[in-house]
């Protein structure tokens, strides 16, 4: 539920500096134009490659991201622009994060209960985007 937290979140950040709603869905298709050219890529990335290792260094490069904006937006403020450009940096690792995820999703699930995990994860993410 954690990688789509920002579907909530990055609305309400966009409303309070007074942002306008087509801001907001320019913003969040930021997120996801990443993700339809590079989602193949990210797939062949988790198959060729150990996908726990992957998956965090996904992670770490998600995590600077947000700690480098973070910064940048404590010292010159936030505007619609910026976090666009935080959106497409973010974009680009979770197309590999999704795929690595479901890879290794065997790894801390014992096989008779990999059909209920892969259904809870994918009910996770649907509620979450909903």
């Amino acid at each position: 539920m954690g990688d789509e937290f920002y579907v909530l979140a990055v609305p309400l950040v966009i409303l309070q500096i007074g942002g306008t709603a087509n801001q907001t869905a320019w913003v969040y298709s930021c997120s996801l134009f990443p993700q339809i050219i590079f989602g193949m890529l990210g797939g062949v990335l988790a198959d060729r490659s150990r996908g726990i290792r992957m998956l965090r260094l996904c992670y770490a490069v998600s995590a600077l991201v947000l700690l480098t904006a973070f910064a940048a937006f404590a010292v010159r403020g936030i505007d619609v622009v910026s976090l666009g450009a935080v959106a497409v940096l973010l974009g680009l690792t979770a197309s590999a994060a999704a795929a690595c995820f479901d890879r290794v999703l065997p790894h801390f699930v014992a096989v008779g209960h990999l059909s209920r995990a892969n259904a809870m994860t994918e009910a996770s993410r649907t509620v979450c985007v909903v």
